[in-house]
C-alpha cells in the first residue's frame, strides 16, 4: 500500500486539466520515443486487467486487487506523460521567429539598427 499512496497525486487528473483549459494553457507534449513506448506499454496493461476484470464479472469494488493494480498503473502513466516537455504555441514559435530574424539583422548591421523597435 506504500507504493500507492506514494504515486498518487493531491488533486485528481480532471481538476487539473480543468483549470488549464480554463487559463488557455493546456498544449500538447513532445513524448520522447522511450516515453511513447513507455505509455504504449502501460495503456496495453491498464486495458488487459480491466478487461479481464470485466469478464469475470468484477463489480468495481474498491478493495479489489486489479483496481488498484489499474490505479498504480494510470498514475505512472500520468507521471511519464506530465514529464514530456510541453509543446511551444503557434505564437511563441512565431515571436521566436522574428526575434531571431531581428537580431540576425542587428548583427549583419551594427551601429545602424538598435535592438529596441
Amino acid at each position: 500500500m506504500d507504493s500507492v499512496a506514494k504515486l498518487t497525486l493531491d488533486s485528481q487528473p480532471g481538476d487539473v486539466q480543468a483549470s488549464r483549459w480554463r487559463e488557455g494553457r493546456v498544449r500538447g507534449r513532445h513524448i520522447s520515443r522511450e516515453a511513447g513506448r513507455g505509455l504504449e506499454i502501460l495503456g496495453h496493461a491498464i486495458d488487459y486487467i480491466l478487461d479481464e476484470y470485466l469478464e469475470r464479472g468484477g463489480l468495481f469494488e474498491m478493495a479489489d486487487a486489479e483496481l488498484e493494480a489499474v490505479e498504480i498503473l494510470t498514475a505512472l502513466n500520468r507521471e511519464i506523460y506530465l514529464a514530456c516537455p510541453e509543446s511551444r504555441t503557434l505564437v511563441e514559435r512565431w515571436s521566436a521567429f522574428w526575434e531571431r530574424r531581428r537580431w540576425r539583422r542587428i548583427e549583419a548591421h551594427p551601429g545602424q539598427l538598435s535592438p529596441k523597435r
